[in-house]
């Protein structure tokens, strides 16, 4: 924001304070300018507008070297800036993304394997019980007869 751009108009703005647009004032405290936004001194800002509108139009792009192509300016130097993290294919927001995907993906293939393994054990600890109570049954059922055969209540 506080970067200087070569200017081809008069008066020379390079700077965005120059036409009322700044991170705060002076001395200002982090905790006033800690969020990022800009700060606009409306007053300032139109006078420049008024009295040279092609200057401030310069400041946020113009075409140094008179080829037709905008290559200075605030929104130049920002959309420079800005674009490995934007763009749609290959840029750094989406390959963040796609590397979030990756390990959500991971996660609940982790998260089903799992969960088939409990659900393997769920079952052989079912048959196991169930082996185990017809075990008892058998004992049971021998134990009356054995009762049954010798007499005892």
């Amino acid at each position: 924001v506080a970067q200087s751009y070569p200017s081809l108009s008069e008066p020379d703005y390079r700077v965005l304070a120059q036409i009322g647009i700044s991170t705060g004032d002076v001395g200002a405290k982090w905790s006033e300018i800690k969020d990022g936004y800009l700060k606009v001194d409306e007053s300032k800002l139109t006078k420049a507008l008024s009295e040279s509108p092609q200057s401030v139009k310069d400041l946020f792009a113009s075409d140094l070297n008179e080829d037709a192509i905008t290559d200075n300016g605030v929104a130049f130097k920002m959309n420079e800036t800005l674009k490995p993290y934007v763009q749609f294919s290959g840029g750094l927001i989406t390959a963040r993304i796609d590397t979030i995907k990756s390990t959500i993906d991971q996660k609940q293939e982790t998260i089903a394997s799992k969960q088939r393994s409990l659900e393997q054990k769920e079952q052989q600890l079912r048959e196991k019980f169930g082996r185990m109570e017809s075990s008892i049954r058998e004992a049971r059922s021998r134990s009356e007869y054995l009762k049954s055969k010798l007499g005892t209540p």
